[in-house]
């Protein structure tokens, strides 16, 4: 689909006709061009069709995740006392919040970018992701994993009376407490440059 036989018939000859005088000692060296511009639709085209397999997503995704963990996330959330998170259960619930589906419409957008360079167009190389729409399903996923861990850290506590027990629940409320850091922690894109 890329590179069709007619058109590598083509670029053989090419080659050929440029290796042939220097094969019969005309020339003292030869270059071979094969101009690939004009397939660069093509491989675009392809590219984004591979992309979009589940084998892609799982090998793509941790490194998206990885890149909106440490620009948005890591240092910038706090839990209440007694909650651990650790850096891979941040991850594990960022990760909830964008599933395949929603990789597979975002490919073409980031191949496009990708190939905007590789065609001249932009100078450098950098890869933008909008997580606009993905930013309440993050925080949801935050937040509903730091409630699964404090009501484990609840009942790791020592018996309490059911009016001590009420207080502490009535007088938390997860959600007003890690909501707002979330919300100003994570931004609306996600920039990846040509080392991530």
């Amino acid at each position: 689909q890329t590179a069709p036989p007619d058109w590598l018939l083509v670029q053989v000859n090419n080659a050929l006709d440029q290796i042939t005088p220097y094969m019969t000692m005309q020339q003292d060296h030869f270059t071979v061009q094969i101009k690939i511009s004009d397939r660069l639709d093509a491989l675009q085209s392809s590219l984004t069709n591979v992309l979009k397999s589940q084998s892609s997503y799982d090998a793509m995704i941790p490194t998206v995740v990885d890149n909106i963990v440490k620009q948005n996330l890591l240092g910038n959330v706090n839990f209440p006392s007694g909650i651990t998170f650790s850096d891979q259960d941040i991850r594990q619930a960022v990760q909830s919040a964008l599933p395949l589906d929603w990789y597979q419409s975002t490919v073409a957008g980031i191949v496009q970018q990708v190939f905007d360079y590789l065609k001249g167009t932009k100078d450098t190389l950098s890869v933008s992701i909008s997580l606009a729409d993905r930013k309440p399903l993050i925080t949801t996923a935050i937040i509903n994993a730091a409630s699964s861990k404090m009501a484990a850290y609840v009942n790791s506590l020592p018996a309490a009376t059911p009016d001590q027990l009420k207080q502490l629940l009535l007088n938390t409320d997860l959600g007003a407490l890690v909501r707002p850091a979330l919300a100003t922690s994570l931004s609306d894109n996600l920039t990846l440059t040509q080392s991530q």
